[in-house]
């Protein structure tokens, strides 16, 4: 027996639409799916060039990292501009202290040294990736360090 009878095949149709959408929108796509796949520009950033979209000069895009990626958090200058609250993470690498949800020097120190976190900050810093970043903010590349002892990450 089929879940709509003839005369119901309104309720067929709308059923039908509903999940072949979901599937398209991702909804109730695995894990392993490519449907939200991020897609990286091939653009590369050194320490340098990164360090120059810091927020100090207002006639400039406010640039951050994190694990490695660079995103341009301009229309979030309210946040990250000069003499705001996140200021301090832009401009590098800020992973370690965003998973910490910190701005203690030496958690901005570390870049992208993921091996200083558990498995919960790990995870968390994931989430912030997705949530708010990835959401958010353009993509515009990867970055290039300059320190050997740090490693890049993929999402």
């Amino acid at each position: 027996m089929y879940p709509c009878s003839p005369s119901s095949a309104v309720c067929c149709l709308a059923v039908v639409t509903v999940l072949a959408s979901s599937v398209v929108l991702g909804i109730y796509a695995d894990s392993d799916s490519d449907v939200n796949e991020v897609v990286i520009p091939d653009r590369m950033f050194t320490e340098s060039e990164l360090a120059d979209h810091d927020g100090t000069d207002p006639d400039k895009p406010i640039y951050i990292s994190i694990k490695g990626i660079v995103y341009d958090v301009t229309s979030g200058k309210g946040y990250y501009g000069k003499g705001s609250e996140y200021n301090a993470l832009v401009g590098r690498d800020s992973t370690v202290a965003i998973a910490k949800m910190s701005l203690q020097p030496q958690d901005l120190a570390l870049k992208n040294d993921i091996s200083v976190l558990n498995d919960g900050l790990r995870s968390a810093l994931d989430e912030i990736i997705k949530g708010t970043y990835q959401r958010k903010y353009p993509i515009l590349g990867r970055l290039i360090f300059d320190n050997e002892h740090t490693q890049r990450v993929d999402l």
